[in-house]
Parts: C-alpha cells; sequence; structure tokens
C-alpha cells in the first residue's frame, strides 16, 4: 500500500513560495509545484480551486512579506528604504512580485494612496512629522519609482558595491524628496 502525503493548504502555498522565490511567479504552474510537493496537482486543485486562485494566495503572502520587511526597519524612512534595498538583493522575485504587477503600477499612475499600513508606518516616522497624506503619498511614489530603478540595477549587479551605490542615492534622493515635501504645498485634487 502507498503511503498517503498530507498536503494540505498552507503546505502547498509554503512550496509555492519557495517555487517563486526560487525562479520567479512564471515558473509557478501545477505540474512544478506538484514536482516540488511530490504529489500529483489534485491536491493542488482541492486546496484552491484554480491556479489562478493559488497565485492571488502566494501575491497575498508575497505583500505581506514586503510589508514585514519595510515595518521592521525600525526610526526612520530611510531605515525603510533599506529595508526595500535588503528586499531587492535577498528577495529579487517576491520585490518583482508586488512592485511589478499591474495593479500596483496602475494604482501608483492613478496617483492611488499607498496601502494603509505602509501609510501608517509613514506617519509615525519622525522625518515626515507634519506632512499630510497628499504628501506622503507623493514621497512614497518618487520613491516607488526610485527603487525601480535600483531593483534594475541589482538585478544586473548584486555586488555589495552596487548595493553600497544604491544605499547612498537612496539616502539622497529620500532626504531630497522629503525636503522637497515640505516644501512644496499641497495641491488639492479637481474633481
Amino acid at each position: 500500500m502507498a503511503r498517503t502525503i498530507n498536503i494540505d493548504r498552507a503546505r502547498i502555498l509554503d512550496a509555492a513560495l519557495t517555487l517563486v522565490r526560487a525562479r520567479g511567479i512564471e515558473a509557478l504552474s501545477a505540474r512544478a509545484l506538484a514536482a516540488e510537493l511530490g504529489c500529483s496537482t489534485q491536491p493542488l486543485y482541492r486546496a484552491f480551486g484554480s491556479m489562478e486562485q493559488l497565485r492571488v494566495a502566494v501575491e497575498e503572502r508575497a505583500v505581506q512579506r514586503g510589508l514585514e520587511l519595510f515595518q521592521d526597519a525600525q526610526g526612520t524612512y530611510l531605515a525603510s528604504g533599506l529595508g526595500v534595498l535588503r528586499m531587492i538583493m535577498d528577495e529579487p522575485h517576491i520585490f518583482a512580485l508586488i512592485t511589478r504587477d499591474r495593479a500596483t503600477i496602475e494604482a501608483m499612475v492613478s496617483r492611488a494612496p499607498p496601502p494603509q499600513a505602509i501609510l501608517a508606518h509613514m506617519r509615525g516616522l519622525p522625518e515626515l512629522e507634519g506632512l499630510d497624506d497628499e504628501q506622503l503619498r507623493r514621497v512614497h511614489t518618487m520613491m516607488w519609482f526610485f527603487a525601480q530603478g535600483v531593483a534594475t540595477l541589482l538585478e544586473h549587479d548584486r555586488s555589495e558595491r552596487a548595493l553600497a551605490l544604491a544605499r547612498s542615492y537612496g539616502s539622497l534622493a529620500g532626504a531630497a524628496l522629503i525636503t522637497w515635501a515640505k516644501a512644496e504645498p499641497t495641491r488639492r485634487r479637481r474633481g
């Protein structure tokens, strides 16, 4: 009699995230995941219904991980930014998944506010004190664009030298953006 393997939703999600971390979201398929788990594809569909639902669960877990890294950096906006740089270096596929998906890009282009967890974190940072939510949104959006450039650089050069350069420019860019946001009056949306 063949040994039964208990493959529950949590184990599938963990294996899917491991696969995405190693090879990117493009590598996530029912067959690849089943091979990773040592099972047929049946438990995957039984637990999630479809690969699309599994991808959504992986994206939610990735976003949560990104928020944890951002919020774990205590004290300053620069420290939070350095947490993002560390994520770019340590978790490049997770960073790409949560920052380069269509919904995130559309939110940035449409001037949507940052997720509430990020906005709440930004409100508590001393160097951002006095900025209203619109100013915080502008700082966040500009740093998101900066982070995309840094991610591109670090995709091609993952050396400590490149990371040091990214830290240096990130520090300068962050300080300049905060100064600009404090000097720039809040623009009222017309509508």
